[in-house]
């Protein structure tokens, strides 16, 4: 549906409805994620075959890396497997469901790898810093009223 709101300027309508094959998409991957709930292994075959190149599409745009992301995905695929009796079609569409589980994995991975980039606490206390040593700043507090009296 579109609307002219002055010359030359048309607005589309934003929320337009879903076509029959994206209806009908969603209720095939309904229809495997209800026969993978029921531990139908050939159920879970063909939802790999339909979902995982867009799922590895999540999964390489926040973790850009192609090995880190294909493990995320299969972990992803392990999480799918074991909660699809728990998958609620009120709350999300199957695919906006495994997109999520993807996307929480793809994060995860992110944010352990960046906590391995820096190490370990005793990798850490051996870095050497630039910063004075409190312990010192301290010490030398206490000692610079002497050392001002001593001048004067």
């Amino acid at each position: 549906m579109q609307r002219k709101i002055r010359a030359g300027v048309t607005i589309v309508n934003a929320t337009p409805q879903a076509t029959t094959a994206e209806q009908d998409g969603r209720k095939a991957l309904l229809q495997l994620i209800v026969e993978i709930a029921g531990g139908d292994k050939s159920a879970f075959a063909r939802l790999y075959a339909l979902t995982h190149a867009k799922l590895l599409g999540v999964a390489l745009r926040i973790l850009r890396d192609r090995a880190l992301a294909e493990d995320v995905l299969q972990e992803s695929y392990v999480k799918i497997w074991r909660h699809a009796a728990s998958y609620n079609p009120a709350i999300a569409s199957p695919m906006t469901w495994m997109a999520t589980i993807v996307r929480h994995g793809a994060i995860d991975a992110l944010r352990k790898r960046q906590l391995e980039a820096l190490g370990s606490e005793d990798e850490m206390a051996t870095v050497a810093s630039n910063d004075p040593d409190p312990v010192e700043e301290m010490h030398l507090a206490r000692m610079r009223p002497k050392a001002l009296a001593a001048f004067a």
